[in-house]
């Protein structure tokens, strides 16, 4: 995703501003429902396997409390550093798709993907909901 985010370029200047300030113009109840299913489901999973995994990793003998802080710096830098390059993935991923999907209608995206790809054939000529299953998923 890394090379897709070069490739398509998105508006450096908008993806800092709304990385940093978010705002949505003209949204809704829906529209911030799923933003934040959007940032739940980006930031939760890796938080939750990454913790535990940290905390797995290493034995520390808690009556120390020495060595209970000098694990708690380690474990806390660890995370910083594996949490920030996941970020980083996720600002890619989730740019990629942005610049491809947003503002854009089914048939726009159709057209766009009859261009360059070979399952033409999965996805319907019209601007009706595309129906997705488990096969069509991967395409």
């Amino acid at each position: 995703f890394g090379y897709e985010y070069i490739r398509v370029a998105p508006d450096q200047g908008a993806l800092l501003k709304g990385m940093f300030l978010p705002y949505c113009q003209d949204c809704g109840a829906p529209q911030l429902e799923q933003a934040v299913g959007i940032v739940g489901a980006v930031i939760m999973p890796h938080n939750i396997y990454l913790h535990s995994a940290l905390v797995k990793s290493r034995e520390v003998n808690r009556a120390n409390k020495k060595e209970v802080k000098e694990a708690n710096k380690y474990f806390f830098i660890e995370s910083c550093i594996a949490l920030f390059i996941s970020f980083l993935i996720n600002v890619f991923v989730v740019a990629v798709f942005a610049e491809a999907f947003y503002n854009k209608t089914n048939m726009e995206v159709n057209e766009q993907c009859n261009q360059t790809g070979i399952h033409t054939d999965l996805f319907p000529p019209n601007n009706h909901t595309l129906e997705v299953d488990i096969y069509k998923g991967g395409v």
